[in-house]
C-alpha cells in the first residue's frame, strides 16, 4: 500500500466511525501513534481495553473469592480498581465524565469528604515497564514465573518489554485462564507464554525451575487467612535455589510478619538495593 493509497483507506475507515466518537478516535491517534509511543505501549493498551469488555468493573470476577487480609488497609471505603485495566489517565477520564469518584461523603455534606482507598490487584503497564527495564537484570535465556497470574498484566508486558525464553503464569481460577489464553492466542505470544491452570501448591517442581518468580499481592485477598502460614512455608520450601530472584509487593517482609515468619526471613532472601528506582515492587535473591 502506497502513501495516496494509504490516506483513501484512512478516510474510509474514519468515515465509519460513529460522529460522537471521531474526535475521541482522533485524539488517540495523536497521543499514541504521532507522539512515537512505544508499539508494545499500543498493544497493552489494546489488550487492557479488550480486558475490559471481559470483566465486572472492579475486575473481581463472580468466580473469585475475596478474603478480608490479616493486615493492611481495608475499610468500607475501599474500592477495588485494577491499576492494568484502569490507569491514572482512564480514572481521571471518568471523573471528568461525572461516572467515577476519587471521593466519598463523610456525613451527607457536600464539604466534608474524604478520599476513597484503592486496592489493586494488578499493576499498571507503566510499573511494570519500570520493572523490566530498570529492577530486573536481562533476562534473555530465562524462564520467568507469574504467580497468581489473573488477567496477565505480567506476563503480557515481560514478553513485549523484556526477553525472557518462557514466561508461566500460574493461576486457580478457570474463568481467569481462559482470558489470559485468549490474549495470548490473539496477540500470537504463544511460543513464549503458557498459562498453567492449577493450584499454586501442586507445582513445586516448576517453581524450583524458574529464574525469576512474580508475588504481586497474591496471597493477601485471594487466599484464607488461615492457609497463609502454610502457603509461605511451601515458598520457602520450593523457593531455595540459590541466585533466584524474587519480586513482590507488599514486600516480603511485611507479609511475614503477617504470618509470624519474620526470623526466617534473613535466612532466605537479601533483598537488592534497586538505586533509588521509584517502585512499588521489592526485589530479594535467594541465598
Amino acid at each position: 500500500m502506497n502513501v495516496e493509497e494509504a490516506k483513501r483507506y484512512f478516510s474510509k475507515l474514519l468515515q465509519t466511525v460513529q460522529p460522537s466518537c471521531r474526535e475521541s478516535f482522533l485524539s488517540w491517534i495523536e497521543s499514541d501513534i504521532l507522539n512515537n509511543k512505544e508499539e508494545a505501549d499500543v498493544i497493552m493498551e489494546t489488550i487492557a481495553e479488550e480486558i475490559r469488555l471481559k470483566v465486572p468493573e472492579d475486575a473481581i470476577l463472580s468466580s473469585e473469592k475475596l478474603f478480608t487480609p490479616i493486615a493492611g488497609e481495608t475499610t468500607e471505603r475501599t474500592l477495588h480498581v485494577d491499576s492494568f485495566l484502569f490507569d491514572d489517565d482512564f480514572v481521571d477520564g471518568l471523573v471528568d465524565q461525572g461516572k467515577f469518584s476519587r471521593n466519598y461523603c463523610v456525613d451527607c455534606s457536600s464539604k466534608n469528604t474524604k478520599p476513597f482507598e484503592f486496592i489493586s490487584h494488578s499493576s499498571s503497564t507503566a510499573e511494570l515497564k519500570v520493572l523490566y527495564k530498570q529492577v530486573l537484570p536481562s533476562l534473555q535465556g530465562k524462564k520467568l514465573i507469574d504467580i497468581g497470574s489473573r488477567l496477565g498484566p505480567v506476563l503480557y508486558t515481560a514478553c513485549l518489554y523484556a526477553s525472557p525464553t518462557h514466561v508461566i503464569g500460574i493461576e486457580l481460577n478457570d474463568d481467569l485462564c481462559r482470558i489470559q489464553k485468549e490474549i495470548i492466542d490473539k496477540y500470537g505470544m504463544k511460543d513464549r507464554i503458557s498459562v498453567v491452570c492449577r493450584d499454586v501448591l501442586l507445582c513445586e517442581d516448576l517453581l524450583k525451575e524458574g529464574d525469576v518468580i512474580v508475588m504481586n499481592n497474591v496471597f493477601d485477598y485471594f487466599t484464607n487467612p488461615k492457609d497463609l502460614l502454610k502457603m509461605w512455608s511451601f515458598m520457602m520450601r520450593s523457593l531455595r535455589r540459590r541466585g533466584q530472584l524474587i519480586v513482590t509487593y507488599p514486600s516480603l517482609q511485611q507479609s511475614l510478619q503477617t504470618v509470624e515468619m519474620s526470623r526466617e526471613y534473613s535466612d532466605w532472601v537479601k533483598e537488592e538495593d534497586l538505586g533509588g528506582i521509584e517502585t512499588d515492587f521489592h526485589l530479594y535473591s535467594v541465598k
